[in-house]
């Protein structure tokens, strides 16, 4: 049986925000995170069999958690960044701690 035309191209879209994600393309990730969630919802639309309605809403909520857990990322990567553009550079080189024990 072929799958129902608003599946079409689900699981490749799945495949690649998947491995973007693993490659650090987070951005990319929630793109195609999205496209299939919207992909799901569309198809949900289409459903009368409440038995099979239920396993896609639940498909759904499966991928919408992952999508949220890429966006927690970016976030935190979003306030490393911030944090790391907020802390100055030294001024001087410090002496290594060392050096610092062993003066007179």
């Amino acid at each position: 049986m072929a799958a129902p035309q608003h599946l079409v191209g689900l699981e490749h879209q799945l495949q690649v925000s998947r491995e973007s994600a693993l490659l650090g393309n987070y951005e990319a990730s929630l793109v195609h995170f999205d496209g299939a969630i919207s992909q799901v919802q569309r198809y949900l639309r289409t459903l009368d069999d409440p038995t099979l309605r239920a396993k896609w809403l639940r498909a759904k909520e499966d991928l919408s958690g992952e999508f949220q857990i890429v966006k927690e990322i970016v976030a935190e990567l979003s306030k490393l960044r911030a944090g790391s553009k907020a802390v100055p550079p030294p001024t001087a080189a410090a002496p290594p701690p060392s050096q610092l024990l062993l003066r007179p």
